[in-house]
């Protein structure tokens, strides 16, 4: 039996999730600096790539304001010169991530799935999403129960 948490509003405890897309926007921006490009410079080799980017699309990506698609994060790696998992994985400071739904899982659990991972943070009881309650994290020299 799969026992659900109901994990809704953006937070788990205290901690607010943060959106997906936001998560990768700011990603993109991040490796955009890295590299010292400008926006319109970021959207030239996009378009040099075949897709149909200005410096106004690559702007509202970066905001979190346009969903990017599969494809430009392709191409979005090899423009920015970074990796998938990079684009895609939240970092070290996020603490959880909200679906659209307002169902809040562990950063480090969309770390994982960009690089290959399934952990089972989101379970299905047939179309409907099943999210565990978080295991505490045992402190170190405690004996496991059990």
């Amino acid at each position: 039996m799969i026992t659900s948490w109901s994990c809704r509003h953006g937070t788990v405890g205290n901690t607010p999730g943060q959106r997906y897309g936001d998560i990768l926007g700011r990603n993109i921006s991040g490796a955009r600096g890295r590299l010292q490009l400008s926006q319109a410079a970021v959207s030239a080799r996009m378009r040099a790539l075949g897709f149909e980017w200005h410096q106004q699309t690559c702007m509202m990506s970066e905001k979190g304001r346009r969903r990017v698609t599969a494809e430009e994060i392709h191409g979005l790696a090899r423009v920015l010169e970074t990796s998938i998992a990079r684009l895609m994985s939240p970092t070290d400071d996020d603490k959880t991530v909200t679906f659209p739904d307002g169902s809040v899982i562990p950063a480090a659990s969309v770390q994982r799935s960009a690089v290959g991972e399934n952990d089972g943070a989101v379970q299905w009881a047939g179309n409907t999403p099943v999210i565990p309650r978080p295991r505490p994290a045992r402190r170190p020299g405690m004996a496991a129960s059990g």
